[in-house]
């Protein structure tokens, strides 16, 4: 799915945890390979090549020198700047430009075709290829799902569509009700085959926010609720995951599994208390960062965890999945991470409307 921007909130709570108080741990200074000033709208990386969406083009960069492999202009119908979702599969870079859909190689950037659309899509996705378009002025969404030259390979109105999610061949939409009057929950979920968006299965929900913790489909009210497990190809319900601690602090990018729990009061050092819950047990590890969380990545045994003390000050931690513990800690990353890929060695970051930067963690 793609990223968006986290806030960090309280909430009025009692207290629920003991104050922050961050480790000490003495930060290395950050081993930055390269940066390139390409403010980033969108990014996806794909083997060594970095795939960066700017205001006004597609930028390919070599992810381990940082140099510039090519570049091709686009145009965005948007006065103000606000890029259109891009999806890099099979070889190629899709751009979602309103009413058209541009198709650039990966390999040189050189235009494949631009597709007219019988709509104007707000939302892409894939792989497979999968756009939602208003209606408007009818009630609800159109799917579309496309193959890899842009042709619409079949369509599908349906209830009007808030978010996607893609697991192989399934896609699986929230959508929210046509009548305030038609049921008291608020959202329909369903599931379409992505071949045909032949629908699979549906039921309805108060809140539907989707997560895949351990490889298995979830399903909560908000991204920090009680989750119960999900059937996507048939809708049923199933168990919830054990019940896990309280927090005192809502992070806008947290999960039932990873979270921020406490943060430090007003004029006190910098804190997060981060938190990883164990869905065996409900359980979990905590460790008290010196900074605000605002940024993880897990890969395989390690979570990779990135934040700030200040507007100016920005640190990335890598610590055990497992148990917590942490391994380094860095200093001097000079920009705040809003997107972040692991290639080999590097850990490769994207700022919005900053640049990218190449940093060796090993």
């Amino acid at each position: 799915m793609r990223a968006i921007l986290i806030v960090i909130c309280l909430i009025a709570l009692p207290l629920l945890a003991q104050p922050c108080k961050p480790i000490a741990f003495e930060p290395l200074p950050a081993a930055i390979v390269w940066t390139t000033p390409a403010p980033a709208f969108d990014a996806a990386l794909v083997g060594d090549t970095l795939v960066v969406e700017t205001k006004s083009s597609i930028v390919a960069i070599d992810a381990r020198s940082g140099v510039k492999r090519w570049t091709t202009n686009i145009i965005h119908a948007d006065a103000a700047g606000r890029t259109d979702p891009m999806v890099v599969t099979h070889g190629r870079v899709f751009v979602n430009l309103g009413r058209e859909l541009r198709i650039v190689p990966l390999s040189d950037g050189r235009l494949i075709s631009t597709v007219k659309l019988p709509r104007s899509l707000r939302m892409l996705e894939g792989p497979p290829l999968i756009g939602v378009a208003d209606n408007s002025p009818q009630l609800g969404s159109t799917l579309f799902a496309l193959d890899d030259d842009g042709r619409i390979r079949a369509q599908r109105i349906v209830r009007n569509v808030e978010e996607l999610w893609l697991d192989g061949e399934t896609v699986i939409a929230r959508m929210t009700r046509n009548l305030y009057d038609e049921a008291p929950e608020m959202n329909v979920v369903a599931a379409f085959r992505t071949s045909d968006l032949a629908l699979l299965g549906q039921f309805r929900a108060k809140g539907a926010d989707l997560q895949k913790i351990d490889g298995r489909w979830y399903i909560g009210d908000t991204p920090w609720s009680p989750m119960r497990s999900v059937d996507l190809a048939t809708g049923r319900l199933g168990g919830f995951l054990p019940p896990k601690p309280p927090t005192d602090v809502v992070w806008g990018g947290a999960t039932w599994q990873i979270e921020t729990v406490t943060s430090s009061e007003k004029d006190q050092p910098a804190c997060d208390r981060l938190r990883v819950n164990d869905p065996a047990t409900g359980k979990g590890w905590t460790i008290d960062l010196p900074f605000a969380v605002t940024n993880t990545l897990h890969v395989a045994g390690h979570l990779y965890v990135f934040g700030g003390s200040d507007d100016t000050h920005h640190f990335l931690a890598e610590l055990e999945w497992r148990s917590g513990r942490i391994n380094r800690l860095w200093s001097g990353i000079p920009m705040r991470l809003d997107h972040m890929y692991l290639n080999g060695d590097l850990l490769v970051g994207i700022g919005i409307a900053e640049g990218a930067v190449g940093l060796r963690i090993h």
